[in-house]
């Protein structure tokens, strides 16, 4: 079995001459794949995973048929609704109820049933069964209605205290939640919060970067643009990535920022952005999909060897690079800019500006 190692020396690709001449392209292909210093052993991958690991649930996601999702599925399996409220409601939907039907299509549920009352039932209807439970449990004793109300008010307080939805500001609803004892729960509060650019120190460039997805079937790019510590332009980029995931463009802009700042032989870089995914993902590289694995690993690597710092800021501080992402929609390719894009112009007079952007937070009570 031949490994990437194998035609791997010196820090570059290495065919042999009857590989070259058998497959003329195969070196073209190759060549714009990053591998990185370390010595990584080869493994398998599964293409379908994120990870790139087979496991059981894998194996079964791809064997086993597609079911339809219900569309009452999220109605019946409420956070609000109390279990045995959602079991009776679930098999009433899937006809596994008790019924009269179902019980009688089991078998003998009857004469299990007659034994267990040490009774003799003649049970030709549902009514049959509920004055045969009338008379066992409750020897003929008409409830009084105050005590079902007491039961239903019971019952009420007990679910909407165990509720996390919030009241609405009716005056009816307020009167109502109040005569049922259930606590009110108030919407959050809205305050505004001032979010500012800010430019790195002397000697530091700044990147700020961004990933967007957009269409069905989705469609993904990223961008980012380099200023130095007088807020100037240096250089902007943007990439079109076909159809992949909010993670993939998100993580892909920082590989692109990184081999950017290695071209320019940047030393002591500031990489932002508003995605914490890519945050974590420098301290735990088993967040980065397999498909980026080489080339991340790269990037990782010389961001260890020199000042390296990223960090999270609020979105209203990372338009700029949220635009250029956008741009790369339309690109459809990578697109280096000495400039300042159109598309960020007015972002950027804002951001070199100092001008704040307001964002609203809500706080719960």
């Amino acid at each position: 079995m031949t490994k990437v190692s194998d035609w791997w020396s010196n820090n570059s690709w290495s065919l042999k001459k009857n590989i070259q001449l058998s497959f003329p392209n195969l070196l073209k292909l190759i060549e714009g794949v990053s591998l990185p210093d370390e010595d990584i052993e080869d493994l398998y991958i599964w293409k379908s995973t994120k990870d790139g690991l087979l496991t059981l649930r894998e194996v079964y996601i791809t064997i086993a048929k597609p079911r339809p999702i219900a569309f009452w599925n999220s109605c019946v399996w409420d956070l609000d609704t109390p279990p045995a409220h959602s079991m009776i409601v679930w098999r009433l939907i899937h006809n596994k109820l008790q019924t009269d039907e179902n019980l009688r299509a089991r078998g003998h549920i009857w004469r299990w049933f007659a034994n267990h009352l040490q009774m003799n039932l003649v049970i030709n209807s549902i009514e049959d069964c509920w004055r045969v439970l009338d008379q066992h449990w409750f020897e003929n004793i008409v409830p009084c209605w105050k005590s079902s109300v007491t039961i239903v008010a019971a019952h009420a307080k007990l679910v909407g205290n165990n509720s996390n939805r919030v009241s609405n500001s009716s005056m009816t609803s307020f009167s109502l939640l109040k005569k049922f004892g259930i606590q009110i729960k108030p919407k959050a509060q809205t305050a505004t919060l001032e979010v500012l650019w800010s430019p790195p120190i002397v000697g530091w460039m700044k990147c700020n970067i961004d990933g967007v997805v957009l269409g069905n079937p989705r469609l993904a790019a990223c961008g980012g643009l380099f200023r130095d510590h007088n807020a100037n332009h240096v250089v902007s980029f943007c990439d079109f990535l076909g159809n992949e995931s909010p993670e993939f463009a998100e993580l892909f802009a920082p590989i692109l920022a990184l081999e950017e700042a290695k071209r320019r032989n940047i030393n002591k870089l500031w990489l932002e952005t508003d995605f914490l995914y890519v945050v974590n993902a420098f301290r735990n590289r088993a967040l980065v999909p397999w498909k980026l694995c080489s080339r991340w690993l790269v990037c990782w690597n010389y961001s260890i060897n020199i000042d390296f710092l990223v960090t999270h800021i609020y979105r209203e501080a990372n338009f700029c690079a949220d635009s250029l992402a956008y741009v790369g929609l339309k690109c459809k390719s990578l697109r280096l800019f000495t400039f300042v894009h159109e598309d960020i112009s007015i972002d950027y007079l804002l951001d070199k500006s100092d001008t704040p952007r307001i964002r609203l937070c809500h706080f719960g009570v």
